[in-house]
């Protein structure tokens, strides 16, 4: 028993510090559901997106940084899975959802975006954001690690 206080001690110590233990994963979450993300900051990632892939996971994204001053478009060139589009200021709010985008089989494909700058575009499967019923003005808790 005298060495239960000591060990409660530093399990207290922990938490409260802030401390995690184990890894910790780039998230978007959204109400009681969260998506593990995968970051496309420069503009070769942002170009490949998620191009070439037959499927995502369904608590899988893609979080796009974008330029403060510029309205981001995007296209589906290439990409092979139906894609929900959903822009975001720099605080995670909703300005802008394009439902459930579908692959371009052939030039030119189309573009989708707002004619307004964006902080973030967060891509998931297609369908995602009526599922749970998302709406322009809410907010997107993003939680990013060693992200500058």
């Amino acid at each position: 028993m005298k060495y239960f206080k000591p060990a409660l001690f530093v399990v207290l110590a922990v938490l409260l510090s802030g401390c995690h233990i184990g890894p910790r994963e780039n998230r978007a979450c959204y109400k009681e559901q969260c998506y593990k993300l995968e970051l496309a900051m420069t503009e070769e990632q942002k170009a490949r997106g998620l191009q070439h892939r037959d499927q995502l996971g369904k608590d899988q994204g893609m979080l796009f940084f974008m330029k403060p001053d510029v309205a981001p478009k995007f296209w589906m060139r290439e990409t092979l899975i139906p894609l929900d589009m959903i822009w975001m200021d720099d605080m995670g709010k909703i300005s802008y959802i394009e439902h459930a985008a579908v692959p371009c089989e052939k030039d030119p494909c189309p573009t989708y975006g707002p004619n307004f700058p964006a902080g973030y575009v967060l891509e998931i499967n297609g369908g995602e954001a009526s599922r749970l019923d998302m709406h322009l003005g809410e907010r997107i808790v993003l939680e990013l690690k060693n992200v500058k």
